[in-house]
């Protein structure tokens, strides 16, 4: 943001009054926070998960596969990827609380079990879509069959 001050002296009988104007240009950008820095603080439950042997073994088995392997987790809204076997790359968080707060104990977990997360500058954050909610169509149940 670009501030522009501009000083105007008015006479005005014996009185010299000075009057500041001030200009906001705000067709700049505003910082842009990186994925990183919206990670959430861990409350002691997260924390705990984070370091939890099924946290672990879940990320352990996951850096079984081969080098570039992605996958998706929709529960939890991120995308990772197996960059080698001691790099874990995120590529995509979807723009809500849970995702972030996912992440962020998944990289307390990986630090844990010395694995690099890759968050910045790869991550890409996707627009929240909430599901639609569609109504199932009414089921027929089945009736008694009249000879």
């Amino acid at each position: 943001m670009v501030v522009r001050s501009t000083t105007i002296k008015i006479k005005k009988g014996d009185e010299n009054m000075t009057m500041i104007q001030t200009q906001k240009n705000d067709n700049e950008n505003p910082k842009m926070m990186t994925v990183s820095e919206r990670f959430p603080v861990l409350d002691d439950e997260a924390v705990a998960f984070a370091m939890s042997n099924e946290n672990m073994t879940y990320i352990l088995g996951r850096m079984e596969g081969r080098d570039g392997q992605y996958w998706y987790d929709s529960s939890a809204g991120i995308t990772l990827q197996r960059v080698n076997a001691k790099t874990l790359r995120a590529l995509t968080v979807v723009d809500d609380e849970t995702p972030f707060r996912v992440l962020a104990m998944i990289k307390m977990t990986c630090k844990q079990l010395g694995i690099e997360l890759q968050v910045d500058p790869y991550a890409v954050v996707m627009a929240y879509e909430p599901a639609e909610e569609t109504e199932a169509p009414p089921v027929e149940e089945p009736g008694l069959e009249v000879a």
